[in-house]
């Protein structure tokens, strides 16, 4: 009877590491402004794949590293990346700020951006702006912020920026930003509007733009959102958002495929852009093409 007890428990603890086994733990590393969203498709595809664990804030093996932007120079360097949605990056000051007012009589356009942020070339022609010597430029320093891509957009690097780097997240800038009466700083929509009353931020505000006739920045997050589905707007950047995996690891391919397809549907709700559909369909293509190879 004792043996038959051993046996038992021996077979039910079998069953138990072949369960743990097959459990696959997925490591993500994501910039703060889209943490909402990852935790969100997390709590909805375990309800039908229990058989995938995620860790947040790892950057280890067995990983899902997020990508900020579509740089051709970038792609040997990352790996593998899959495209799921957009993000837009925004000047932004204090609520009712100096800085703001000041900004307000003069509109921001993409020569007075760049003139604004970035140390000028010493063989640079270019007159100086009024505004340059009043206003404390803020930018991210971490490698997920938005204010490499932001640079890259117009053909400059991080090193490039005047002013402070603040460290940590980029919502760390919003606090910067907001206790100073001439600062300005750049981040995503989803630092900056708050995501249950879609407006933006206490004590935030976004830059005026020269471009205010195609978009009203103090609207909804969801109008928001609406106007730069469809329009250009200068100094206002739209770039892409996507993950670097391993290709070869079938639960990565289906969680990433899930996320292409219904995992699109979260995507305003958490203050992203859509991809264009030509642009979705060419990377659930991408992904299937790789699937196939791989079998």
């Amino acid at each position: 009877m004792k043996k038959i007890q051993y046996i038992i428990v021996a077979l039910f603890l079998l069953q138990i590491n072949s369960a743990e086994a097959q459990t696959q733990t997925v490591n993500i590393k994501a910039p703060g402004f889209v943490r909402p969203l990852v935790e969100r498709w997390i709590a909805e595809y375990q309800k039908i794949n229990s058989d995938l664990s995620f860790q947040l804030g790892q950057k280890k093996d067995n990983a899902i590293i997020f990508v900020l932007e579509e740089r051709e120079e970038r792609k040997e360097e990352r790996g593998e990346t899959v495209f799921f949605g957009r993000y837009a990056i925004v000047p932004f000051t204090g609520k009712d700020s100096e800085a703001a007012a000041l900004i307000a009589k003069k509109k921001l356009n993409d020569k007075r951006i760049k003139n604004l942020l970035f140390e000028k070339d010493d063989l640079s022609e270019e007159k100086s702006d009024k505004l340059e010597d009043k206003l404390h430029i803020y930018t991210g320093a971490q490698s997920f912020s938005v204010a490499l891509p932001y640079a890259a957009a117009y053909g400059l690097t991080a090193a490039d920026y005047r002013g402070k780097r603040i460290q940590g997240d980029d919502r760390f800038l919003n606090k910067a930003v907001g206790e100073d009466a001439w600062g300005l700083g750049i981040s995503a929509l989803g630092n900056l509007y708050d995501l249950q009353s879609r407006h933006l931020k206490d004590q935030l505000q976004v830059a005026s733009l020269d471009d205010s006739k195609k978009i009203d920045l103090t609207a909804s997050l969801d109008e928001v959102l609406e106007a730069l589905e469809t329009h250009t707007v200068e100094g206002i950047d739209v770039e892409k958002i996507g993950f670097a995996f391993d290709v070869n690891n079938l639960q990565l391919n289906r969680f990433v495929n899930w996320v292409l397809t219904d995992g699109q549907q979260y995507l305003h709700e958490y203050g992203l852009l859509t991809l264009s559909q030509k642009d979705l369909i060419s990377q659930q293509r991408s992904l299937h093409h790789q699937d196939i190879a791989r079998r």
